[in-house]
């Protein structure tokens, strides 16, 4: 007896689920809607290899019906599709075509959910890239100066980028080519050149279509040139040293204070400045001074003549904020300045 009834029981449970099921399946009479879609509707500047991707309310299955995808002359784009859970992808199976619109249309029944709903008619639109990259930055900057020898030259994009059909180039200033490794890496353009000589000018170029986007589109020609390093050390001193300023009388404008400020920033790098003009004499009555234009050059830079100037502590229109370091350190250091006022 207790069998028995074990086994009605059982059989009671199987058919409350069977009848539960068959009402769930019964009452489901809501279609499938759209949730979302990417490329949202009338995008423009879209990659021109990006997939359509459209997630619906519930998971979905393939339909009876069709659907399409178009540009704007009306040909059919090739595809395939891919559904998982409620996400449905849109794969076209070659690249699109740059700046052209798109539409994609799904007719009634082209998609059901599982209770087997037919999706209503749906169109959405867009409109693939058509523009190139654009320059975000350059490094080292457009006309640099003072560039590093051993610089790898970056520039970064608006956008990912490729090669294109176009050269790159790298000029000495005489015309000569410079052999360069270039790597690409997702927005940015590494060049790194073979050598760079000291104190060199080097023209760089970019010419049309010698990047590209993903989806094709070329780069505009880009020019712009740099000065490699002189190698000298441009780092003042520690301590003080003491300098000539060699000038005629224009020179001391540069020097004074309101003026130039020559002197001054020369005082606050640990320079202790002298100077001549005209009427100074390193030996008497020679008049040294008045003779510095370059032809006079080897009246000074000679044996005889140097000792004094760096002996002298003369002024004439620029007084020192810092004391006088005295010869035992002093530097031999001279800063020369000819003028010709004509």
């Amino acid at each position: 007896m207790k069998k028995q009834f074990i086994a009605f029981a059982a059989l009671i449970f199987i058919f409350l689920i069977i009848g539960t099921v068959s009402n769930v399946s019964a009452s489901d009479t809501l279609q499938p809607k759209v949730k979302s879609i990417n490329p949202t509707n009338n995008s423009v500047n879209v990659p021109t290899y990006h997939n359509v991707t459209i997630k619906f309310t519930e998971p979905v299955k393939v339909g009876t019906n069709y659907l399409t995808l178009k540009n704007s002359n009306g040909k059919s784009v090739q595809f395939k599709k891919i559904i998982n859970g409620n996400t449905l992808t849109i794969k076209p199976t070659s690249n699109l075509s740059r700046g052209v619109k798109y539409v994609l249309i799904f007719h009634t029944g082209c998609v059901k959910d599982l209770s087997g709903n037919k999706i209503a008619p749906f169109t959405s639109c867009f409109t693939t890239d058509s523009t190139g990259p654009k320059l975000k930055s350059i490094d080292p900057v457009k006309n640099a100066f003072n560039v590093n020898l051993n610089k790898t030259i970056c520039l970064k994009f608006t956008e990912a980028i490729k090669f294109g059909n176009n050269p790159i180039e790298l000029v000495r200033s005489n015309g000569l080519h410079v052999s360069f490794t270039k790597m690409i890496k997702g927005n940015s353009l590494f060049i790194k050149p073979q050598s760079l000589s000291s104190g060199t000018k080097y023209f760089f170029t970019i010419h049309t279509n010698s990047l590209k986007d993903l989806s094709g589109n070329g780069v505009s020609s880009y020019s712009s040139f740099f000065v490699t390093s002189s190698g000298l050390n441009t780092n003042h001193p520690l301590s003080r040293v003491k300098i000539c300023f060699i000038h005629h009388s224009c020179g001391g404008n540069w020097l004074s204070n309101g003026n130039g400020n020559l002197g001054a920033a020369l005082n606050r790098n640990n320079y202790y400045v002298t100077e001549t003009d005209y009427g100074w004499s390193a030996e008497d009555g020679d008049n040294l001074g008045d003779r510095t234009d370059t032809v006079n050059w080897p009246e000074w830079f000679n044996d005889r003549k140097m000792s004094h100037v760096y002996q002298n502590n003369y002024h004439s229109s620029y007084t020192n904020t810092i004391s006088n370091p005295g010869e035992k350190t002093r530097s031999s250091c001279l800063n020369l300045v000819s003028q010709t006022v004509k």
